[in-house]
């Protein structure tokens, strides 16, 4: 028969394993923790497709319908609207009171900004052919350009 070992073989880990573990896990939670729970910057990142998505959904409607409309964001609320009469019906006369539709989902093109957020309020408005007058909008340090072609850039 073979010797046998005073020590059997051990298995597990050692004490100096694990307070190094427990130090690094202490690390990434001060310092990666906080990082992975401010949503501001993917906050701004979405608000800024939206805000993408309404401008070109005013451009295209604008060249679609022949009529004007109107992008704006102010105090807060952003919304497409169509230069319209008391009616609704005319496209050539009134102020930019109807709320345009969104193409999928019922309801009125319009939408809040992000309470963690801030915006420059602005107003573009597009004419029948698609054109703009030009606007530069600041969402978080993030710029949307519209050029007076209409381009949203």
């Amino acid at each position: 028969m073979g010797a046998r070992s005073f020590f059997p073989l051990q298995k597990g880990f050692t004490l100096i394993e694990l307070v190094t573990v427990i130090v690094l896990l202490g690390a990434i939670s001060i310092f990666a923790l906080p990082r992975m729970m401010d949503r501001t910057g993917v906050d701004a990142a979405a608000f800024e497709q939206e805000l993408r998505a309404a401008l070109r959904h005013g451009r295209a409607l604008a060249s679609a319908s022949g009529c004007e409309v109107q992008v704006r964001l102010s105090g807060g609320m952003y919304g497409v609207y169509l230069r319209g009469d008391a009616a609704g019906t005319s496209c050539g006369s009134g102020g930019f009171t109807q709320p345009a539709r969104r193409p999928v989902e019922s309801g009125a093109y319009e939408g809040s900004v992000p309470g963690t957020l801030t915006v420059s309020d602005f107003t573009v408005t597009f004419d029948g052919l698609g054109r703009s007058s030009g606007a530069t909008v600041n969402v978080e340090g993030r710029t949307i350009t519209v050029s007076a072609a209409g381009y949203v850039g």
